[in-house]
């Protein structure tokens, strides 16, 4: 059974890990708020929603700042962008 000083330490971490899933929730929101403005100027460009170059750049860049969290970083991002060519889709739509 745990301890009295244990689960504070871990009520704790909770707290902390809490205020920074709202700040990632924040800047998310943040992102896809952008996605009605960013698919009405590929549409105006005459671009595909889906850049595969940009994503593995921007996977690439990312990937590369967080040394021995490679492969959690890109499923994120590849779970953002998925989400945001969703919200591009349904504003072209």
């Amino acid at each position: 059974m745990p301890n009295e000083t244990t689960m504070k330490e871990l009520s704790a971490l909770r707290g902390e890990i809490d205020q920074i899933d709202d700040q990632l929730l924040a800047l998310f929101l943040r992102r896809m708020d952008m996605m009605g403005e960013v698919a009405a100027a590929k549409a105006a460009a005459g671009v595909p929603l889906t850049d595969a170059g940009r994503e593995s750049q921007i996977l690439e860049r990312l990937a590369s700042q967080a040394p021995g969290r490679e492969a959690e970083v890109q499923a994120l991002f590849q779970a953002i962008f998925q989400a945001a060519k969703g919200l591009q889709r349904k504003a072209l739509s």
